[in-house]
């Protein structure tokens, strides 16, 4: 035992050393293109500002699309930056879009297999003879199978939003074609958030200055949301406290208030274990969950949700505690039931919320802890912690969390933390889910 522990002393501090040397490649001199004032150019090109050429345009890598200015001189670009009066600062890899144009091994061509599949094979082609191949086999693709055989996928690569859209509406144009489901990068947090509240994309970064308890869980925005980072340290210079949840100690752990290490593959575990005691310690919000969640609502002993018309899906059933009866959650003036203690002794169902905290009641400190590798006392304040500043922001913008099986439960129980205790829905609090 004695052992084990010692190890793991170790592993955390050479994670630390890591985790250090990461930081430490983010010094001033490595951000001095992106920090870099005017003058726009070089003082050893000479070239007069009258003879640059300045083009807008948006940074086609799929995270921010920032706003970027464009400079050339004589036809050639010399330097990109974000376009002045952009909320964020751009990043090194967007910026070092000079380098990507004039790269050596850029390809400038259309390249056409010769050889078999896997044997790299190909020979440069002209773009007119690319765009006459690529016509000719949708034709064909259409003739034989219709529009069904024609897939588009847009999960990879350059996934900017205008060359996205214009790709889907160009295929529905020619009559619709077979779509990708799911994604690289988001399936597990889309498959959880559509269903629990009712969209994709309830962004929040642009309200992380206001948080008062930002909570990093399985990512690390001091490198993937670069652009964004300033509004973190906006929100640490007014009070605001930031926790990392993580394996690594990454870049934004070395900055944190403090890094809490966990066994990868547990994040569930540890939120099951925050819920239970947030429940138990009567610190959800109340009023928040009775006036905006379907907490309140009733289920059945076959955990099916009770409804008022089986032809309206939005016409639930709740227990008013003022009038002791069931009515529809959208009667005027009530008081729904949220806790079993509110519903009458012998009535057959529960609520919502009872079945919430079912799902978290067999996960104590103790076995949250064992499961997860985190102290109990750890776990106790950041369940403490997160429930009782306000607002609280979690930032789980698409995590390794979610790169398991069951992902989706992951960004599930984020989500529920958020609703549980009132933290969405209001400047510096929700689920930061995307952008970086």
């Amino acid at each position: 035992m004695y052992k084990n522990k010692q190890w793991e002393l170790d592993r955390r501090t050479l994670l630390k050393g890591m985790g250090a040397i990461g930081l430490a490649a983010l010094s001033p001199n490595a951000f001095s293109l992106a920090n870099e004032n005017k003058p726009i150019f070089n003082q050893k090109t000479r070239i007069k500002l009258s003879e640059y050429q300045t083009f807008q345009s948006t940074c086609a890598m799929e995270c921010l699309h920032c706003n970027l200015t464009a400079f050339t001189h004589q036809g050639k670009l010399i330097k990109i930056e974000a376009t002045e009066g952009f909320n964020v600062k751009c990043c090194l890899r967007g910026i070092s879009r000079t380098k990507w144009v004039y790269h050596k091994d850029r390809l400038t061509t259309p390249l056409l297999r010769v050889g078999e599949k896997g044997k790299a094979e190909f020979k440069p082609i002209s773009w007119n003879d690319a765009l006459d191949l690529i016509e000719k086999n949708i034709r064909e693709t259409i003739d034989k199978y219709g529009n069904e055989g024609l897939f588009i996928s847009t999960h990879a690569g350059n996934m900017d939003s205008i060359k996205n859209d214009m790709g889907k509406a160009f295929f529905d144009y020619l009559g619709g074609s077979t779509k990708q489901a799911g994604s690289l990068c988001c399936s597990a947090v889309t498959a959880a958030m559509i269903p629990m509240v009712g969209l994709r994309y309830a962004d929040t970064r642009d309200t992380v200055k206001d948080s008062r308890y930002i909570l990093c869980w399985g990512n690390n925005p001091a490198v993937t949301m670069h652009a964004y980072f300033k509004n973190y340290n906006q929100a640490r210079r007014n009070g605001a406290r930031m926790v990392v949840i993580d394996p690594r100690f990454n870049e934004t752990a070395a900055k944190a208030d403090e890094w809490i290490p966990i066994i990868p593959g547990t994040d569930t575990a540890l939120a099951l274990g925050m819920i239970k005691l947030i429940i138990e310690e009567n610190l959800t919000d109340k009023p928040f969950l009775r006036a905006h969640t379907g907490a309140v609502y009733l289920v059945d002993q076959q955990q099916k949700l009770l409804r008022d018309s089986a032809n309206d899906k939005d016409s639930y059933l709740v227990f008013d505690t003022l009038t002791q009866q069931i009515v529809r959650h959208d009667t005027p003036n009530i008081v729904p039931a949220l806790t079993h203690d509110e519903l009458p002794n012998k009535i057959n169902y529960t609520t919502v919320f009872e079945q919430i905290y079912l799902q978290a009641k067999p996960w104590t400190i103790e076995k949250t802890s064992k499961e997860t590798d985190i102290p109990q006392e750890t776990i106790i304040r950041l369940a403490r912690d997160y429930a009782t500043t306000k607002p609280a922001m979690i930032v789980q913008n698409m995590s390794g969390a979610q790169r398991t099986e069951f992902g989706a439960y992951v960004a599930a129980s984020q989500f529920y933390l958020a609703l549980l205790t009132g933290n969405i829905g209001k400047k510096g609090a929700g689920i930061c889910d995307a952008g970086g």
